[in-house]
């Protein structure tokens, strides 16, 4: 091929055969590595992990979000058999099929994912381990690296549930067999190299254009180097992605009707950012939810999108405020979206320098560990294990800087965090016998502790009183299969209707406008109201029950009949 080449170090990163040999660990303290020696390096990590994650576990028994009910509810699907239910184009498969199993056997659904989440984070933490390798760590770096990284891993398996760190686990495996250029060893190689991509789609349809970014970029650089040599290869490499995707996709475009890979992307377009219509759960009234067993219209919200004419039709106060109005954006048409991703992609550089802030101490960590790794007194920087670093660090710089133009949370964030564990190694293992070492090694120890304490003491609070919340409320006479709608607190009506699998509309478009209120839920015939302000009882009703939530406010569940109010002419 004509043209420069690229930089060896580059081109050594995707295409290097061999792995660097693994450094000594001269440098530490004797006693130190006798003892790394002796367990290993990853293995007092992975036991912190597994006991760690298994004695704060009880503590969030009762934890739960909307999205775990999702989760959830399509995992029952799958336990119970109604197969077709459980092909959903919002929320990715792999995680929902990891559960349904557990669910099968009898296991709790909240302990059942939580066991899943710590599976997943003793996976990614193998992961990690091998990427240390890859990038040249000494085996006490190595130690030292995994076991600062147990609380952020222990705090991601039991809080959030979401598949943000179950994605992890393909990303980071991918990313090492790419670095090492293990899929240019066999034309299997390269088609499991891409089947793996393919598996990180399904766990998230995010992780899709980073892995194609990835591949294609490691497909390139070998072309250019080894030109028709390994064509074939790169074949198979694409192969083995887009058969995960046939099939999967396939199976989506069957069910809705149209092609698709996911409709994930699409629908938080529509309602994330400026000028967008917010979500429609919380803005636009009841839904029923999509299937007969689905406990709210959240299992698929891109069933919950308008079509632009019924969005240009819907009262301007009903848009949230949080949104805009758009009304800032220039008069030019086409130019009203470019000004909202422009103004989506500045927030989230606002809230990525505010997960940076909370994780200052990690992120200094970090950047000293880049300096002592890539700037050396008595070796020349640019072998390797250089390489395979900045190769590293490139992934989850494209992981990050892809949720720019959507949305960015902390733990969108978890595998771009995970990628740069490798960086603090590096500087662990170039600070051997320098005075900073000490102080390094301390603060690599530490760094993902405060915040993962904070996160897990302050995502504790929830789940308990819903839980509690829900048994009063089945003692006042909610049935399996009843519907359900409340006044406020969308996600504990869900979460309430999940234990006890009723069936949550969400709260309606006028919740304290009595004949508005009255109308609506007649409409949708709904059993059960849940009042968590003080307004009139809706009509027909009757005060059943009053109850509360461990925040302290109090609810009253009201129960209507509009089969009687109906034939009494009142409803």
């Amino acid at each position: 091929m004509a043209g420069r080449r690229a930089p060896p170090a580059i081109e050594d990163a995707v295409t290097t055969a061999n792995p660097s040999p693994r450094p000594a660990a001269a440098g530490w303290h004797p006693t130190l590595t006798r003892a790394v020696d002796r367990i290993g390096a990853p293995t007092a990590a992975l036991v912190g992990l597994v006991v760690a994650g298994l004695v704060v576990l009880p503590a969030y028994r009762w934890h739960l979000t909307p999205d775990g009910v999702a989760y959830l509810s399509i995992a029952r699907h799958l336990a119970e058999g109604r197969f077709l239910d459980a092909v959903n184009p919002y929320w990715s498969p792999l995680l929902s099929w990891l559960l349904a199993p557990l669910l099968a056997v009898g296991i709790p659904p909240l302990v059942a994912f939580k066991l899943v989440g710590i599976l997943a984070a003793v996976a990614a933490l193998l992961a990690v381990d091998r990427l240390l390798v890859t990038t040249g760590a000494d085996r006490v770096a190595r130690a030292v690296t995994l076991l600062g990284a147990v609380p952020l891993l222990v705090h991601a398996a039991v809080t959030w549930m979401s598949p943000d760190l179950l994605v992890a686990v393909p990303v980071l495996w991918l990313t090492d067999r790419v670095v090492r250029r293990r899929w240019q060893r066999s034309t299997p190689a390269a088609f499991g190299t891409g089947a793996l991509a393919g598996v990180a789609y399904l766990a998230k349809l995010y992780a899709l254009p980073v892995v194609a970014v990835v591949l294609a970029v490691a497909a390139l650089l070998a072309l250019r180097r080894e030109g028709r040599r390994t064509a074939r290869r790169v074949v198979a490499l694409a192969a083995g992605l887009a058969t995960v995707l046939a099939t999967w996709g396939g199976i989506l475009s069957l069910v809705v009707g149209a092609p698709t890979l996911g409709t994930a992307g699409s629908v938080n377009v529509e309602v994330l950012g400026r000028g967008t219509q917010g979500q429609p759960v919380l803005t636009q009234g009841l839904f029923v939810p999509p299937t007969p067993f689905a406990i709210s219209a959240w299992e698929d919200p891109s069933q919950l999108i308008p079509s632009p004419s019924s969005d240009e039709e819907r009262a301007p106060l009903e848009r949230p405020a949080s949104q805009g109005d758009g009304a800032s954006s220039p008069d030019v048409p086409g130019a009203g979206r470019w000004y909202g991703l422009v103004d989506n992609v500045a927030e989230n550089l606002r809230r990525t320098a505010e997960v940076a802030g909370t994780w200052w101490l990690a992120v200094g960590v970090v950047l000293v560990g880049a300096v002592a790794g890539l700037v050396r007194r008595r070796h020349t920087v640019g072998g390797p294990a250089d390489a395979r670093l900045l190769a590293v660090v490139g992934v989850a710089a494209v992981w990050a800087g892809g949720l720019l133009p959507l949305v960015v949370h902390a733990r969108y964030l978890w595998v771009s965090m995970l990628l740069l564990l490798p960086v603090i190694a590096a500087g662990l293992t170039r600070a051997r016998g320098r005075a900073v070492l000490p102080v390094l090694a301390a603060a690599a120890l530490v760094a993902w502790v405060g915040p993962s304490v904070a996160e897990l003491d302050r995502q504790r609070q929830f789940g308990p009183g819903i839980a509690a919340l829900a048994q009063e409320l089945r003692a006042a006479g909610i049935a399996p299969g009843d519907r359900l709608s409340s006044d406020r607190h969308w996600g504990i009506g869900a979460t309430v209707c999940f234990h006890l699998d009723c069936r949550y509309h969400g709260v309606p478009r006028q919740p304290t406008d009595g004949p508005a209120l009255a109308a609506e839920l007649a409409e949708h015939d709904i059993d059960w109201h849940l009042g968590w302000d003080s307004v009139e009882a809706p009509s027909p009703a009757s005060a059943a029950s009053r109850a509360a939530v461990e925040t302290g406010e109090g609810a009253v569940l009201y129960r209507l009949d509009h089969a009687r109010a109906r034939a009494d002419g009142t409803g």
